[in-house]
């Protein structure tokens, strides 16, 4: 599990009046992504994807540059406060469309089955 806050994005995110994300996804140390809710009657469901840009703001190289062709889904359940993540290997270009199929149920069955064969990743027995 991953433990990020919902920041407002202009207190974080350093962009252009056009941004359209008003929300980022951050550990205090670091922006996860912003988070885009483009369907108005949607607030579950969003999307994001990893910084494209080789260096982060404090100069540093970005550790998910790597990744930058990914696309991020995001099933939020506002009362309990979770946020499911969703990775999509290669699927930035893609984003809208899935964006739309998950607004639309057709990953349901998928996302069905696979919260039924969740296990552990590490067990913290210290804990």
């Amino acid at each position: 599990m991953l433990f990020f806050y919902v920041v407002e994005s202009h207190d974080i995110v350093k962009n252009s009046y056009q941004r359209q994300a008003f929300y980022t996804l951050s550990n205090g140390k670091q922006n996860l992504t912003s988070l885009y809710f483009e369907q108005p009657g949607y607030k579950r469901f969003c999307f994001g994807y990893p910084n494209a840009k080789l260096l982060l703001q404090d100069g540093t190289k970005n550790p998910a540059l790597s990744y930058r062709h990914d696309a991020y889904l995001f099933i939020c359940d506002w009362q309990q406060q979770v946020i499911e993540l969703i990775v999509v290997q290669n699927g930035k270009p893609f984003i809208k469309a899935l964006y739309c199929d998950l607004i639309g149920g057709n990953y349901d069955g998928e996302l069905r089955g696979i919260r039924a064969n969740v296990r552990p990743y590490y067990l913290y027995n210290c804990l």
